[in-house]
């Protein structure tokens, strides 16, 4: 029944994901010098429906094209929110699709790339990490997003040691590159 009112309000609210630009307006957020990805924290956003119950109001696109939807992951970062959705074909246990988004609201121009990985449960290893088309600038009160495809049987963890999944995004600081996660996905 949830799974169904995301797909719903996904639907009614949110646009097929490609690479895009949203130039919304954002409060701004000032970024922590040398800043790293320890101890960020995963959200979702509840709500009332019409019956009183409690729902979540995806963060990301959650229109799975390939692949039935699987679950969320986001993380409040010092300059914006990186959330990334999760498709799957249940009987092959292969991602399907990953819809991902970076909502810049703070900060100077980054250059950024998106990702996915598998992982373990705790997180302390990944395997298999996918990239976007290349490396991208963000402004502050701009949204950016990347959708990639499998068909299938889709991508399968290379490991029994890495059941899950998570989205990246990597920022280029001087001669380093930072790399910030999403909450990890189980279930595949």
């Amino acid at each position: 029944m949830l799974r169904t009112k995301l797909r719903i309000a996904a639907i009614a609210g949110i646009a097929a994901m490609t690479l895009s630009i949203s130039t919304a307006a954002m409060a701004a957020d000032p970024k922590t010098p040398g800043a790293t990805p320890e101890g960020i924290v995963g959200q979702v956003n509840p709500v009332a429906t019409t019956n009183g119950t409690a729902s979540v109001v995806p963060l990301v696109n959650t229109v799975c094209d390939y692949g039935t939807y699987l679950n969320q992951g986001s993380n409040a970062l010092s300059n914006g929110t990186l959330s990334a959705a999760f498709c799957h074909y249940a009987g092959s246990h292969g991602v399907s699709q990953v819809n991902i988004e970076y909502k810049k609201t703070g900060g100077t121009t980054s250059t950024l790339r998106f990702g996915w990985e598998f992982t373990d449960a705790g997180g302390s290893s990944s395997y298999s990490r996918q990239y976007d088309n290349g490396w991208f600038t963000e402004n502050s009160g701009e949204t950016k997003t990347f959708t990639w495809h499998y068909v299938d049987p889709g991508i399968r963890t290379p490991t029994q040691n890495a059941p899950c999944v998570r989205g990246v995004v990597q920022q280029q600081s001087g001669s380093s590159i930072l790399t910030f996660t999403t909450a990890i996905v189980c279930g595949l």
